[in-house]
């Protein structure tokens, strides 16, 4: 298993390039599809990657308020990010594909396909598909980190079955608003 430092260095490395890159995108949607939430979302992500800095630190007090206000920020902008999100995602599509129309194996990962299956099959048969599918490859991910030496088997364990759950609750949320 790698020690405290050298996970703090990983964190370095890799978690806070990967939330700027976040923020950054953020900005580009905002400014792309002219919505102020976007700008939040940007924010909130910078915060984190900063507390992230602030953590790797030892300084305990400012990762503590750093990241006491990016998660203010994702509690006050979720309901219209998760809105926005829904809209684009299931409603939008919804009027522009043929629910008839077979599916390819290359779009099991677009929002079309899925809004297929659920007309199909029904939601809680989708449900089931997409959250396996979330577990399968998060716990993928987790095994490979587990080989490296960086998350140990109880950890990626825990984090799949976490992850399949928390799937399932947000998709059977969106499939079923939709149908």
């Amino acid at each position: 298993m790698l020690d405290l430092v050298s996970r703090r260095g990983l964190l370095l490395l890799f978690g806070v390039p990967f939330f700027l890159v976040l923020a950054v995108v953020n900005v580009m949607r905002a400014r792309r599809e002219k919505e102020n939430i976007y700008y939040l979302n940007a924010s909130g992500i910078f915060l984190m990657a900063l507390s992230f800095v602030f953590m790797s630190l030892n300084q305990f007090l400012p990762f503590l308020l750093l990241f006491s206000l990016a998660a203010l920020l994702v509690f006050v902008r979720l309901p219209k990010t998760l809105r926005l999100n829904w809209e684009r995602e299931y409603v939008k599509p919804l009027y522009e594909i043929d629910l008839s129309a077979p599916l390819n194996v290359r779009e099991i990962f677009t929002s079309k396909a899925w809004l297929v299956m659920v007309s199909r099959w029904g939601v809680w048969k989708a449900v089931l598909l997409r959250s396996l599918l979330t577990a399968a490859i998060i716990g993928g991910v987790n095994f490979l980190l587990n080989i490296v030496g960086i998350m140990s088997m109880t950890e990626a364990v825990t984090m799949t079955i976490m992850a399949g759950i928390a799937s399932a609750v947000y998709h059977y949320w969106q499939f079923s608003k939709v149908f």
